[in-house]
């Protein structure tokens, strides 16, 4: 099962660029929490109302 956080990765990468609220709609997340979470580790790029994938995102040994 995927959990909620790569959830959110899978789209994000997919998509590119989406509105949050959008993304917390379709999965029924918190606005806030986990993007800011996913954010703080360069996993994904949050701007003003939206989030999208960086350029070069971190793997998950990059932030061990």
């Amino acid at each position: 099962m995927e959990s909620r956080h790569e959830r959110i990765l899978r789209i994000v990468r997919e998509r590119e660029t989406l509105r949050i609220t959008k993304l917390a709609a379709e999965l029924d997340i918190s606005r806030k929490r986990h993007i800011t979470v996913l954010a703080q580790a360069g996993r994904v790029r949050r701007l003003h109302g939206s989030v999208s994938w960086p350029t070069n995102p971190l793997s998950p040994r990059d932030m061990a």
